[in-house]
C-alpha cells in the first residue's frame, strides 16, 4: 500500500522511536516490519472495570524534525467497553471530526451505527470496540505541541486479555 502525504512527509521506522512503555501488557514484538516500517504488536494482561488497573501503552517518537500531523493504523481482535485512542494522552489535540480523520477502517468506524470518536467507556452499541472479530482504521491526528514528545498512546479496561486481544499499531507516518 501507497500512503504518501507530501514532501514532507516521513515514514517511522525503529530508529524515530524514542521509548516504549508498558503498562499491565504483553509486548509481543516491536521493530521494522518487511516493509520497512515501524510494527508494534501487544496484548493487554488486565480486564477488570474499575478498581483493576488498565492496561495500556505508550509509544513515544523522536523530534527528528518538528512534525505537526500523524496517520497510523491500528488493528485489534479483542473487545473492550472502556479505551482510548489518544484522546486524553499523548501530546496531541482532542480528536475533531471535521478536522482529523478515520478512513479505511474495517468492522469498525466504516458502519454508521458506531461513532466516530477516539475513546469511549460505554456499553452502547455505538461503541465498536464492544463487538469480537477482526476490527482495523488508520487515524489522521493533529499535534498538539512541538515542544513536547507526542506519543501512540492506548488504554484498555472492561476488556478481553492476553493474546486473542492483540493490537497492532504500523504504517505510521508524520509530517508537517
Amino acid at each position: 500500500m501507497g500512503i504518501s502525504y507530501g514532501r514532507n512527509s516521513l515514514r517511522v521506522t525503529n530508529s524515530y522511536i524514542n521509548q516504549i512503555t508498558n503498562t499491565n501488557g504483553v509486548i509481543v514484538s516491536q521493530g521494522d516490519d518487511s516493509s520497512g516500517g515501524f510494527q508494534f504488536v501487544w496484548y493487554p494482561l488486565n480486564g477488570g472495570c474499575g478498581s483493576t488497573p488498565d492496561s495500556r501503552f505508550f509509544i513515544e517518537l523522536k523530534d527528528t524534525f518538528p512534525w505537526k500531523y500523524i496517520t497510523y493504523q491500528v488493528s485489534t481482535t479483542g473487545i473492550a467497553a472502556c479505551w482510548d485512542f489518544n484522546q486524553s494522552s499523548g501530546n496531541f489535540i482532542s480528536f475533531d471530526s471535521s478536522i482529523d480523520r478515520v478512513f479505511n477502517s474495517a468492522n469498525s468506524f466504516e458502519n454508521p451505527a458506531y461513532q466516530i470518536k477516539m475513546s469511549a467507556c460505554d456499553n452502547d452499541a455505538t461503541n465498536f470496540y464492544r463487538f469480537s472479530g477482526v476490527k482495523s482504521f488508520y487515524v489522521t491526528r493533529r499535534r498538539n505541541s512541538l515542544v513536547t514528545p507526542a506519543s501512540i498512546f492506548l488504554n484498555l479496561s472492561c476488556n478481553s486479555v492476553g493474546a486473542g486481544s492483540a493490537v497492532t499499531i504500523n504504517n505510521i507516518f508524520i509530517w508537517n
